[in-house]
């Protein structure tokens, strides 16, 4: 359970990089090391989540 904390703490923050960065989701992938679709599903996840909170 830890792990699932500290892995989604984690994706939070480089959404948050992602969102200030300007770059395009491949730009940005490429520039972090991190695979294109696990960055995209972790904006979508995030996006849907905090848009279900705020309506």
């Amino acid at each position: 359970m830890a792990g699932t904390r500290w892995r989604r703490e984690r994706w939070i923050s480089v959404v948050r990089e992602f969102e200030r960065s300007g770059m395009t989701h491949r730009e940005f992938a490429q520039k972090h090391r991190l695979k294109l679709s696990t960055l995209q599903s972790w904006i979508y996840k995030l996006r849907r989540e905090n848009s279900a909170t705020v309506s």
